[in-house]
């Protein structure tokens, strides 16, 4: 752990995450209550954003956690095959379109009527579902610009077709 400067032990760096999240969580529990019971317009940004302390700490644990795993051949090309695909996925959900298919059909309604059991299970399944139909998306896209790189330079629709595959994945 020395190239990184951390003299954190993994147990440790486990016992802080834990604590971390849990005030995390107790803090957006309490804060939500006060904005909602006294009418105040901050919000409880302060603790679960992405840009706060609270994350970049918790992104340090990761690292700290994870750094000495050892990973065989097949692993790592495995993760690294998830991996590239990660960010489309992200850009993917992230679109107008896709926001509007998951959110304004009525899955909050639905959410708010349910038990917890079912509450978390649609929530994880939806999430997993989303990853995986990303990743199908993403790997189609991956496979119509290698083909369309294949293609014979002569015809002219090599160029054609890559400049409208660059502007469609631009979008």
């Amino acid at each position: 752990m020395g190239e990184l400067g951390l003299k954190l032990k993994k147990k440790s760096a486990i016992i802080l995450l834990i604590i971390n999240n849990f005030i995390v969580f107790l803090s957006k529990c309490i804060f939500t209550g006060i904005v909602e019971k006294n009418n105040l317009s901050f919000g409880t940004a302060l603790f679960y954003h992405y840009n706060t302390f609270f994350q970049l700490l918790n992104a340090i644990l990761l690292l700290r956690i994870f750094y000495d795993v050892k990973l065989n051949t097949r692993t790592i090309k495995m993760v690294a095959t998830i991996c590239k695909h990660v960010f489309p996925i992200y850009l993917i959900h992230e679109h107008q379109i896709s926001r509007y298919l998951l959110w304004s059909t009525g899955i909050l309604e639905i959410l708010k009527t349910t038990n917890d059991f079912v509450f978390v299970a649609i929530i994880v399944g939806g999430s997993v579902s989303i990853f995986l139909l990303g990743l199908l998306i993403d790997i189609c896209i991956d496979k119509i610009c290698y083909w369309i790189d294949k293609l014979p330079p002569f015809i002219g629709l090599q160029t054609f077709l890559t400049k409208k595959c660059n502007k469609w994945i631009d979008k």
